[in-house]
């Protein structure tokens, strides 16, 4: 961005130009590219206090694109790290 080259500081910019500050500071934000998850995978987490048979969920995994996954029984967390690397 323009205002990252010259050096200055955000507001010193906008004075500079002439563009209102929280406009400006708006835009940077918007266009600023988002970070990309590393390797697409998100954190889960694994609760042990379900009985077995009992109906309930154990565990869900909501993937990135919105697909869930549940599980009824407990499951050990080393099988979720084996399925998942």
């Amino acid at each position: 961005m323009a205002w990252e080259k010259s050096g200055l500081g955000q507001m010193e910019y906008c004075r500079q130009n002439r563009l209102v500050f929280s406009r400006f500071n708006y835009w940077v934000r918007k266009l600023r590219p988002k970070p990309e998850p590393a390797g697409g995978f998100v954190a889960i987490k694994v609760k042990r206090d379900h009985p077995d048979h009992s109906g309930k969920r154990a565990l869900e995994m909501i993937l990135p694109g919105g697909a869930r996954v549940n599980f009824y029984h407990p499951i050990d967390p080393a099988f979720i790290k084996n399925i998942l690397f």
